[in-house]
């Protein structure tokens, strides 16, 4: 397998990971927030009078906004590469990301590489 492709497979395997566990949500769920003493102040007044099921529901919906931002994203990137000639390479190889929207789907859903 060339560098690039591995590469390739590395990222996409780390974005997939990343937006599977999404760090904030599972905050969310345990009654926890982040942000600035302000933020923090606010978020935690709203999680306080949510229940265990509705922090877990608000959680869920995070994690599927965040990899929703990450699918768009991709598929942004995907856009530039094909129409605007924007090319990655990893030592001289050019590093092709044409159906890595799919392929983050793919591994989010626990597809393994072909």
């Amino acid at each position: 397998m060339s560098k690039a492709v591995e590469l390739y497979r590395q990222l996409v395997d780390e974005l997939a990971e990343r937006s599977a566990n999404y760090p904030p949500a599972e905050w969310t769920q345990n009654g926890e927030v982040f942000g600035t003493v302000e933020q923090k102040t606010k978020r935690q007044a709203v999680l306080s009078k949510l229940t265990a099921e509705e922090r877990e529901v608000l959680a869920e919906y995070l994690t599927e906004t965040y990899t929703d931002g990450v699918y768009d994203t991709i598929t942004n990137l995907e856009w530039y590469f094909s129409v605007k000639g924007v090319k990655m390479t990893v030592d001289g190889e050019e590093m092709s990301i044409k159906n890595m929207g799919d392929d983050f789907i793919g591994r989010r859903d626990g597809d393994e590489w072909y």
